[in-house]
């Protein structure tokens, strides 16, 4: 290499902040946030050595701040043996600056799409280019296929996302939301991951913690369900829902993360959490969050809460009880009954699994046995009906003479004042907030 080439060379953060006269951290801000030229001998790695060119700053630089008074790089004298080459190469350098400035200017590729490969998770741009990729390490990772049919939305099933890519913190910029999920064993699952557009880890979320139920004490391993993201507060940047369960037994975690991957809330519930959506249910202009899923010591379950105030436990007794928890922060929880379907099965309880919203304000709630619940916004049960598959499970358990009920008008009244809410004392039949945390009216 040259004399004059390697005097256009910075080899290092330490170099390149000194010749654009700024500290190390905010050279390395510009080059993650607005794609400051630099140069790494492994692509996308983020520890790996950096090297800058003279030129590619100045011209980024200039581009950048072009309408700023700020002086910019030093400037380099011209030689007076070289003015009429230069002007001879006047044409070139012309050229070459445009095509350099709108290189430098223009966006690098936003994450679009993903692919995995065994244990790598490997990101993808729009036209289907890497951008970069990230090894686990973790033996038995799902494939693509379960990372594919759990992507960016929920589907019918109630199959939350494991995997996201979107902008979540409102700087222009595809953020990638990782959960590993594994196909045989829960060692080395409860993590979430999120990374930049460029593959740096911005912060990881670890799902669960030892708790105490009934006096019985559950360890921390914690399997991540699914998450779901949305902007609760209208600030651009969105909040994520987590949730998780112990493995292999029944204590759920419904975690609420800002943008950055703090907790700023979490509930604890008796039972598996399946399904969740966002609807401004009071009319108060602000968005409650809406969970389903199973409460094991009495049945289905749907809970509300307002997304800035989520903590505490499930009501619960026995050895369902929390011995640390405080009671939960829900404005309604909300159970249904036990049907005779699952009393004949031998089934403990009947699970929540789906939940829907329809355009006439209606919440409609799936049982695991297909049973269909519709509630109004203000949670009263306006109709039970069923599906193809609970109608066959009855008729079958009716011609063995395993139930006696049938399928007509009182059924469905039977199913529907069996419906129960905690009012923050005891479960009553009426619609009924749960009394302990609702506003004060002083």
């Amino acid at each position: 290499m040259g004399n004059e080439a390697k005097n256009n060379l910075l080899r290092s953060w330490k170099e390149i902040a000194s010749y654009l006269g700024y500290d190390e951290r905010t050279c390395y801000r510009w080059e993650q946030k607005f794609g400051m030229p630099v140069h790494r001998a492994e692509a996308g790695a983020s520890k790996s050595h950096v090297v800058a060119y003279k030129e590619e700053l100045d011209l980024w630089f200039q581009e950048a701040f072009k309408n700023s008074s700020h002086p910019g790089p030093p400037k380099k004298a011209g030689r007076p043996a070289l003015r009429w080459a230069f002007f001879g190469l006047a044409p070139v350098v012309v050229v070459a600056a445009f095509l350099m400035i709108r290189t430098v200017t223009s966006p690098p590729p936003q994450p679009a799409d993903f692919a995995i490969r065994g244990s790598v998770l490997i990101v993808l741009s729009e036209d289907g280019k890497e951008l970069w990729r990230h090894d686990f390490k973790v033996e038995g990772l799902e494939d693509e296929s379960f990372y594919r049919a759990h992507f960016q939305t929920a589907h019918n099933g109630a199959r939350l996302p494991s995997i996201m890519i979107k902008d979540i913190d409102g700087d222009g910029r595809n953020e990638v939301l990782f959960a590993v999920k594994k196909r045989d064993d829960a060692y080395g699952e409860g993590d979430l991951y999120c990374y930049n557009s460029r593959g740096r880890e911005l912060w990881q979320f670890t799902a669960g913690r030892e708790m105490s139920f009934g006096g019985r004490t559950y360890s921390a391993d914690y399997r991540i369900y699914g998450f779901r993201l949305h902007d609760f507060n209208g600030d651009g940047r969105q909040e994520i829902a987590v949730i998780s369960y112990h493995y292999p037994q029944w204590p759920c975690q419904l975690a609420i993360l800002d943008s950055n991957g703090r907790l700023t809330g979490e509930f604890w519930n008796c039972g598996y959490l399946t399904d969740l959506c966002y609807r401004d249910l009071d009319g108060d202009g602000r968005e409650e969050v809406v969970v389903s899923g199973v409460n094991n010591q009495y049945g289905g379950c749907l809970i509300v809460f307002d997304p800035r105030r989520v903590g505490g436990c499930s009501p619960q007794s026995g050895e369902f009880k929390s011995d640390t928890l405080p009671p939960g922060l829900e404005k309604y929880y909300v159970l249904t009954p036990r049907t005779d379907v699952s009393l004949a099965l031998g089934d403990i309880v009947e699970s929540i699994t789906n939940l829907g919203v329809t355009k006439n304000k209606r919440l409609v709630a799936d049982t695991n046995y297909c049973l269909i619940y519709e509630f109004d916004f203000g949670l009263r049960c306006l109709n039970a009906d069923w599906g193809h598959g609970y109608m066959t499970r009855h008729n079958e358990l009716a011609a063995a003479g395993k139930i006696r009920s049938a399928l007509d008008e009182a059924y469905r009244q039977t199913i529907i004042k069996g419906v129960r809410y905690w009012d923050g004392r005891a479960w009553v039949a009426e619609p009924t907030p749960n009394l302990r945390n609702a506003p004060s009216t002083r």
